[in-house]
C-alpha cells in the first residue's frame, strides 16, 4: 500500500487495522531500511517502486505460493480484461528487441503509477500488469520429438 501512494492515515481509514497495530508494522519496516518514519505519521520510501525481489527470497516466494496464483486463476473475461499468451519461434535479435519493449513497458507502468499517486485514492483502483517471457517449448512436444 505503501508503495501505492498510501497514507498512513488512509490504510487506517480503508482496511481493517488498528493505529497501533500499523504503528509497529511500519516500525518493522522502518528497523527493516524500507522507510523512514517521520513525525506527523508520515513515512518516505526508501525502495524504488519497481523494486526487483531476490529469487528465493521471502518475498518472491509469497509472490510465487500466492499473488502470481490468484492472479492467473482469472478468466480474463472481464471488461477491461486482457490475456495474451504468444509464443512462436525467434532469432536472437528479435528476443533482444522484445526484452527492450517489455522493459520500456515496465518503465512505463511504473511512470504512470508515480504519476496517478498524486491523484485522490477514489480517483484510481489496483491494476495489475505481469510481464513474464523465456525461451520455453512446451512439454507436450517432448514426447513426440525424434531422438537425434
Amino acid at each position: 500500500l505503501l508503495l501505492n501512494d498510501y497514507t498512513a492515515t488512509m490504510i487506517v481509514e480503508e482496511y481493517s487495522l488498528d493505529p497501533l497495530a500499523l504503528q509497529r508494522l511500519l516500525y518493522q519496516l522502518d528497523r527493516m531500511g524500507l522507510i523512514d518514519q517521520t513525525p506527523g505519521n508520515q513515512v518516505r520510501l526508501k525502495v524504488a517502486r519497481g523494486l526487483r525481489w531476490r529469487a528465493g527470497g521471502p518475498i518472491r516466494r509469497f509472490f510465487d505460493l500466492q499473488v502470481r496464483e490468484e492472479f492467473l486463476r482469472a478468466q480474463f473475461d472481464q471488461p477491461g480484461d486482457q490475456f495474451n499468451f504468444l509464443s512462436g519461434m525467434l532469432s536472437e535479435s528479435s528476443v533482444a528487441l522484445l526484452r527492450r519493449r517489455l522493459a520500456a513497458l515496465a518503465a512505463e507502468f511504473e511512470q504512470l503509477s508515480k504519476a496517478d499517486g498524486l491523484l485522490p485514492v477514489d480517483k484510481r483502483h489496483g491494476f495489475s500488469l505481469m510481464v513474464a517471457s523465456r525461451n520455453w517449448t512446451f512439454s507436450l512436444f517432448d514426447r513426440f520429438k525424434r531422438l537425434r
